[in-house]
């Protein structure tokens, strides 16, 4: 939008811009959305579109034409190795996981969930009494075959 910005920071595992635009102060919230400070608008850019095929368009306007091919080819790179670097972390987990002893079917959370709680909810539902003082309500069994 023909604003000056200025690149504070390059973010790697995007990869992405970090730029704060030299026009008018605007009021920053903290992290719980209250007013904190004015401070010049600062926005974070993706390099690439979301295909990751070429340069994101606003980073396009910004670069002049002769710029695009090599920055791409740059950002594709780096995006390469970290795709590689990510494998390489999955396969030291699967790796890590394999040496671990423990079993493949965890019982005691099988014979939770068989059982269920269906049965258990209902039957506290339809029955009724103080539990802390069971036999204070009820009247012993002698006396209701006397009294009945």
């Amino acid at each position: 939008q023909d604003k000056q910005c200025t690149l504070i920071e390059v973010i790697e595992d995007g990869p992405w811009l970090v730029v704060q635009c030299e026009s008018e102060k605007t009021i920053q919230p903290n992290q719980h959305g209250n007013a904190n400070r004015r401070s010049h608008p600062t926005y974070t850019i993706h390099c690439l579109n979301e295909f990751k095929t070429d340069l994101h368009p606003v980073l396009k306007a910004a670069l002049p034409q002769e710029q695009h091919q090599p920055l791409l080819e740059l950002l594709l790179q780096i995006d390469e190795q970290q795709q590689a670097h990510e494998f390489a972390d999955d396969l030291q987990a699967i790796h890590t996981g394999m040496h671990q002893c423990r079993p493949l079917i965890n019982k005691a959370g099988v014979y939770l969930h068989q059982a269920g709680t269906q049965f258990y909810f209902l039957f506290r539902i339809i029955r009724t009494g103080d539990t802390a003082h069971r036999n204070n309500r009820d009247m012993p069994a002698q006396m209701r075959r006397h009294y009945l």
